[in-house]
């Protein structure tokens, strides 16, 4: 049965976390149309309904997108930001290990400057802005969010936990283990059997 955005919206309030798409799992686009979805649901007669939904929640101020479980856009409520924060500003050796010398500069311009179009990250051009922001991003080390440019156009701005955080006004928890736990509990009880498919970034 095909949910509208505001029971989804109230089920990632209850749960913490939802993907926003996924052929298999629950997800938030599986649950506006009632069905898993396989590949890209722009082409189905219902691709607009989906974009609706989906516009809806990421309009909603109690939820962010992260990419957060198998590395695709998760959709995480509010409470659950202050320990994501935690583990996510940690730089732990998962974070750090085998990151490219250029990724490492894009993270120490986006945490000098607080946000940074991802088209502007130093050594970065329209092929490798998009590889460099992800890493970052899977990794757990910068916030990301759509933005329109002067040219009318959607570009990705990178954005430092400490800015994000001041903006959502929260703060992070001051323990990483237990804000990690919390993390790994949502996401074990939002996917119960399925959970065993399901990893945080840490755990890949």
């Amino acid at each position: 049965m095909a949910l509208s955005a505001e029971a989804i919206a109230e089920k990632i309030r209850d749960d913490g976390l939802l993907l926003q798409s996924d052929p298999s799992a629950p997800s938030v686009v599986g649950l506006l149309v009632g069905e898993p979805v396989s590949g890209s649901w722009w082409g189905r007669p219902d691709g607009k309904a989906i974009y609706r939904g989906l516009e809806a929640l990421e309009d909603d101020p109690d939820l962010a997108l992260f990419k957060l479980l198998n590395g695709k856009v998760t959709f995480v409520h509010r409470r659950l930001w202050p320990a994501l924060a935690a583990v996510g500003a940690a730089k732990a050796a998962w974070q750090t290990d085998g990151l490219p010398e250029q990724a490492l500069a894009a993270l120490e311009v986006v945490e000098a400057q607080g946000e940074v179009s991802a088209r502007l990250l130093p050594g970065a051009d329209s092929g490798s802005a998009g590889r460099i922001a992800g890493k970052l991003e899977t990794r757990l080390l910068v916030c990301s969010r759509q933005v329109h440019t002067a040219e009318g156009a959607h570009a990705k701005a990178l954005t430092s936990w400490t800015r994000w955080l001041a903006l959502k006004g929260e703060r992070a928890e001051a323990s990483v283990d237990p804000a990690r736990r919390r993390v790994e509990q949502a996401a074990a009880a939002a996917y119960g059997p399925a959970g065993k498919a399901i990893a945080l970034p840490w755990q890949a």
